[in-house]
């Protein structure tokens, strides 16, 4: 991502995280424990864009937070927390990969697989990864304690970040369900808000409490979030069935196998004929599809027009998204307004 202090606060967020998990580790531990801590690092460090923390930081600095250095401790937290999210999802969707590397609970498998305990191997390496993602979770709050903000700020930004997670538990609840029934836009919507799109909502609210900002601003920085977040699951959707293997770091088949209920596949029953139905039918949900058969989702999808529509929707969510943002543009500086703007469009051109 090609951005303007971009990948300066990204690597300051990097920073943080490293030093964070580290100092949660025992470097005296052994076995399962001491695989479990390097996992841990492995993990947490493996890439990812950091665009939650990011998000927060410019936020809270475009509102004139002088304390940059408590803010990245304070947005590492949503970090950590999606970190936890991924770890968990992944042993329910049974995914193998992550970031073009095995998934916490498969690297866990494989290294007890070589350390020869095949038996539990699997069954283990997926109890561990629960616990890896419960550990991630109980970090982000503590991330949260540790900053040095005042305690009503601290109190007020860790309520913001339980409601965000116990939110997030519903959007995978129905995950679940709507993976093994037919929805409409609108039930894709709502998992969708409670999935990614609270992420970014409950980031610029701890911006804004920790900046003292009104409600007003307050409120139309979670609405400028909030649609920035339905438009990131959108193209995430897009990436994940069009995208490449080798930028998006997994295979572009994981939707499809998983049975997600994408909106692509959504509009595409809607809008197809009874022959693109039937292909969506034959295919979705199968594991281990062929190539073959990805091609004619993708053809699927593109023929019905919901390739289109989907591009539209994106389109319509990120141009609210920068409406929302110039409502407040006099409450905030003109380099956080202008790297706000220009989230939106990477969002939406993004290739990973």
């Amino acid at each position: 991502m090609k951005m303007a202090g971009f990948a300066e606060y990204r690597e300051m967020v990097n920073r943080e995280l490293e030093s964070f998990v580290k100092a949660s580790t025992n470097p005296q531990a052994r076995g399962w424990e001491s695989k479990f801590d390097s996992l841990m690092m492995d993990y947490i460090m493996n890439s990812g864009k950091r665009m939650r923390p990011i998000l927060g930081i410019m936020v809270y600095k475009g509102l004139g937070g002088k304390d940059v250095k408590s803010m990245i401790q304070m947005s590492r937290s949503f970090e950590l927390l999606h970190n936890a999210c991924l770890i968990h999802d992944d042993i329910m969707d049974m995914s193998p990969t992550r970031r073009g590397k095995p998934t916490f609970h498969k690297a866990m498998q494989h290294w007890m697989e070589e350390h020869g305990q095949l038996g539990r191997a699997e069954e283990d390496g997926k109890n561990i990864g629960i616990l890896g993602g419960d550990y991630f979770i109980f970090m982000s709050i503590r991330s949260i304690m540790d900053s040095n903000f005042p305690a009503e700020i601290k109190a007020e930004a860790a309520k913001i970040v339980c409601q965000l997670a116990e939110r997030t538990v519903r959007g995978q609840v129905l995950d679940m369900e709507f993976a093994n029934r037919e929805i409409r836009e609108k039930d894709y919507m709502r998992l969708i808000e409670l999935k990614t799109a609270v992420f970014f909502e409950g980031t610029v609210k701890v911006a804004a409490v920790a900046s003292g900002a009104s409600k007003r601003v307050d409120r139309k920085l979670a609405q400028y979030a909030m649609n920035m977040g339905y438009a990131f699951q959108i193209k995430d959707d897009m990436i994940g069935l069009f995208g490449s293997e080798d930028t998006i770091g997994k295979s572009n088949k994981s939707d499809v196998e998983e049975g997600k209920n994408t909106i692509l596949m959504i509009k595409a029953r809607e809008m197809g004929n009874s022959k693109v139905n039937a292909t969506i039918d034959s295919i979705l949900g199968k594991r281990h599809i062929s190539n073959v058969e990805l091609e004619k989702i993708k053809k699927a999808v593109t023929d019905s027009g919901a390739l289109n529509y989907t591009r539209g929707l994106l389109d319509s969510y990120a141009i609210s998204s920068n409406k929302i943002l110039e409502d407040i543009r006099g409450n905030m500086y003109k380099d956080s307004y202008t790297f706000l703007n220009n989230l939106v469009s990477f969002t939406v051109n993004r290739k990973f």
